[in-house]
């Protein structure tokens, strides 16, 4: 009696605990399914640095002008073409002039009035006749200063092709550093620049030691009373095209990184003519630590140099990215690339009747890449290491210098309607808000040590693991388990010896035994 019910307690006590085991292990492995999950999911904290960094360890942002006249009134008179097109007039008008209106038009946002030969792609020559009717140099400056010192703005400014056309850009890497030149078009330029970095890369920096005239891109100066650049401008009101301008006269100012190929954007600063603006810029640094690099560009959200190769650009930025993302979906989509973006073929830029198939192009881009599951993303993440400039236009007042005496003192305004003739005159400073700016820094939230931290914690919790309890298991199924086999196999050998031995002495004693024992015979 007594023994059936001790073998009964005992074996409810085994199922308990088994019970116990088995509830332990099942909450322990969903914790650490959960911290898991965390570790792969997010893994990566941004935070502010410590230390703020000085405007001098930082190139100057590339400052690119657009001029919002198109097309020169002087040179090629557009509004004067569309009036013979609405007369009737436009049906005697050479094939050859039809074909530059155009292409003309592409600089004309306008007007899409381009008569029946807009359905057409254009090719190389219409970007040369685009040149030819665009502002030039001394069209648009007047005079430029760099730190205090004189430049000559036909060499600080290189032409550079952007959305809104021929637009001036300074302070950037020459072409051959931003693009692969030998798998672009031979026919025209996108870029103009030639003037290469020096002492500077995009992953170090400056070298230290050189000194400001030595390095390019060029230094900004950390100064509240001096410009980092001024530069005045000129135009000519009378030299507008009604039908071929931008929202009004003056210019378009954009900012990008120097390495970045530039471009406009809808994130553009405004400088009117006889007008007196600052430029104030200010800039954020992303830094990456290298413990990142073992993980995936998804899970850290960026590139380090030299994980993603692009087929136009050299150098990897997110807005190179994604310029050369566009230009392929809209070829795949269009057949034709916009004159702006980089191609192979000179002879498939798009024309006037492209212009929605484009702008679809750009919705389905933005499409794509807001789902995450498409397999043909862009994947346009940012640059590990980055810096991201930012601008403001401050409008400080009205410029004088003007050689139409009816605008002195006066509205500008009021008197611009009655008075289109004339040199008009604009100035902008350029200078940093600050000396210094705050960084931030990508790291590790979540890592080996973490998350070995986190699954010990649980195992100790629910089964009372540890370290020395993983050395017990793998001592008893290691050296524990070889030593007695071991042991055993030798225990055996030495059996099977010492019974050897025994059958052979008996064997050979047996005759010496038999000769020394009596003969006993039982009669």
């Amino acid at each position: 009696m007594c023994s059936s019910l001790y073998t009964s307690i005992w074996f409810d006590f085994r199922i308990f605990w088994l019970l116990t085991i088995i509830v332990s292990l099942m909450m322990c492995g969903y914790l650490i399914e959960d911290v898991w999950t965390k570790w792969q999911t997010s893994p990566v904290i941004v935070t502010v640095s410590e230390q703020l960094v000085p405007v001098i360890q930082v190139p100057l942002p590339s400052i690119t002008i657009c001029p919002q006249a198109k097309c020169k009134l002087s040179v090629y008179n557009y509004s004067s073409v569309v009036d013979d097109y609405e007369s009737g007039r436009y049906s005697k008008t050479p094939l050859e002039e039809r074909y530059k209106w155009s292409g003309i038009t592409l600089l004309c946002p306008k007007n899409m009035r381009a008569g029946p030969r807009t359905s057409r792609r254009q090719n190389s020559t219409t970007m040369k006749q685009i040149n030819e009717v665009a502002l030039d140099y001394r069209d648009v400056f007047k005079l430029c200063n760099i730190n205090d010192d004189y430049a000559d703005c036909e060499k600080l400014f290189s032409k550079v092709l952007t959305a809104s056309g021929v637009c001036f850009t300074m302070n950037v890497l020459a072409a051959e550093e931003i693009l692969h030149v030998e798998k672009l078009q031979q026919d025209f330029s996108y870029l103009s620049s030639t003037r290469p970095s020096q002492n500077w890369s995009i992953e170090r920096g400056y070298l230290s030691g050189f000194d400001s005239k030595e390095v390019y891109p060029i230094r900004g100066l950390a100064s509240d009373t001096r410009a980092t650049v001024t530069i005045k401008f000129k135009q000519r009101l009378d030299d507008h095209d009604g039908l071929c301008h931008g929202p009004s006269p003056g210019f378009q100012v954009h900012v990008q990184h120097p390495a970045e190929w530039p471009q406009t954007s809808l994130y553009t600063q405004t400088l009117n003519v006889n007008e007196q603006a600052v430029l104030a810029l200010s800039f954020s640094i992303m830094n990456t630590s290298e413990a990142l690099r073992s993980y995936r560009p998804e899970l850290r959200q960026c590139y380090f140099p030299g994980e993603r190769q692009l087929k136009y650009f050299k150098i990897y930025t997110a807005k190179n990215c994604r310029a050369e993302c566009l230009a392929n979906i809209t070829l795949e989509c269009c057949k034709c690339v916009p004159f702006y973006l980089p191609h192979n073929d000179s002879d498939q830029i798009c024309g006037v009747a492209y212009k929605l198939c484009t702008e679809s192009a750009e919705e389905k881009m933005a499409q794509r890449e807001a789902n995450v599951d498409a397999p043909d993303r862009c994947k346009c993440l940012e640059s590990c290491n980055s810096i991201t400039y930012d601008s403001q236009l401050l409008r400080t007042g009205r410029y004088q210098d003007t050689w139409n005496p009816s605008l002195q003192g006066n509205n500008f305004y009021e008197t611009l309607p009655q008075n289109l003739s004339g040199v008009h005159y604009s100035e902008l400073k350029v200078f940093y808000k600050s000396p210094q700016f705050i960084s931030m820094r990508r790291s590790e939230l979540f890592g080996v040590t973490d998350f070995l931290a986190n699954c010990g914690g649980l195992l100790g919790l629910f089964l009372g693991f540890s370290f020395l309890s993983l050395v017990e298991i793998i001592y008893f199924f290691t050296l524990r388990l070889c030593c007695a086999l071991r042991k055993d196999l030798k225990q055996q050998r030495t059996n099977t010896l010492e019974k050897n031995e025994g059958h052979e002495l008996t064997e050979e004693c047996l005759p010496s035994v038999c000769e020394k024992t009596p003969n006993y015979r039982i009669d």
